[in-house]
């Protein structure tokens, strides 16, 4: 790389590490008891998918687990024939945690929260990528409290990203206009929604000849577009809860795609960072055997 480039990805490095060390002081000062649910605790699946992703995936899982008491709940890891020990590893957190895997096939991830929208029985489910540092406790009671405050509210968002007119999309390179859309790292959805719309978190496009281009909803934004045409309730987080976790910045696809050689070696920094983070982790609680498939 050259100096300029070098430059460049220490400056991107510094920032991740500084906004991790604020959001950490930050939740830490911010700590409270747990908010319960009137009534008893709703049941919550938290769904995390993953393909390839085994570190991540780890960091994701242990941190998440560590950081909540919340009494009933399930995590299913939606796994995408991955064959880098990702399902050994969730089978083995599975011995001592209410993890289980989902696997035997390979589903887009707006598919599996599809199919979790058709299909999941508990109250709420949760929706998480699998490249997420979770740094606070209670992240998983803040959503269920404010869910059960507001039932007129069926999907809570961690963000609502606003409309782009002239994006660039990344992988083609063509210019759109990008409609508002869901960031899909974090989210909670009312399981009955799946009485009231029938809709996909599906990516979804639409020729505009007034404009001339494509008009594009990200994946989640077709069903946000949809919902509130409907009447039906779509919130978004409190912006303080985002210092609860940090989103290790697509680390799910990134390396999978062409980019600046600084934006590269910040994403390689990443990967490296999350082994480091991993290892107390795993000295501490080191994993069970993995079961075996069933």
């Amino acid at each position: 790389m050259s100096l300029s480039d070098r430059l460049r990805a220490a400056r991107l490095i510094g920032q991740y590490h500084a906004e991790v060390a604020a959001k950490r002081a930050a939740a830490a000062v911010a700590r409270r008891p747990p908010r319960r649910a009137r009534g008893g605790a709703p049941s919550v699946t938290v769904l995390v998918t993953n393909c390839d992703n085994r570190g991540p995936l780890e960091l994701t899982l242990r941190t998440a687990l560590a950081h909540t008491a919340y009494p009933r709940f399930e995590v299913v890891v939606a796994d995408n024939d991955s064959t880098d020990g990702s399902a050994d590893l969730v089978r083995a957190l599975g011995a001592s945690h209410p993890v289980r895997l989902h696997g035997g096939g390979a589903r887009a991830q707006h598919l599996w929260y599809d199919h979790a929208l058709a299909t999941v029985e508990s109250d709420y489910w949760v929706g998480l990528h699998e490249d997420l540092l979770f740094l606070a406790p209670d992240w998983l009671d803040d959503l269920v409290a404010f869910m059960e405050a507001r039932p007129d509210v069926d999907l809570l968002a961690g963000d609502a990203f606003p409309p782009a007119p002239g994006y660039v999309e990344p992988v083609r390179q063509q210019v759109v206009d990008l409609e508002a859309s869901l960031s899909t790292w974090v989210f909670c959805v009312r399981t009955s929604l799946r009485d009231r719309i029938g809709t996909s978190f599906e990516y979804h496009s639409r020729w505009d000849a007034e404009r001339g281009r494509t008009v594009l909803y990200d994946q989640g934004g077709k069903l946000m577009a949809d919902m509130r045409a409907a009447g039906l309730g779509v919130a978004t987080m409190p912006a303080a809860w985002g210092r609860k976790w940090h989103h290790l910045a697509n680390l799910t696809w990134a390396l999978r795609t062409e980019m600046p050689p600084p934006v590269r070696a910040y994403k390689h920094h990443q990967l490296r960072d999350v082994e480091r983070r991993l290892r107390p982790l795993r000295r501490s609680a080191p994993l069970a055997a993995p079961s075996p498939p069933s």
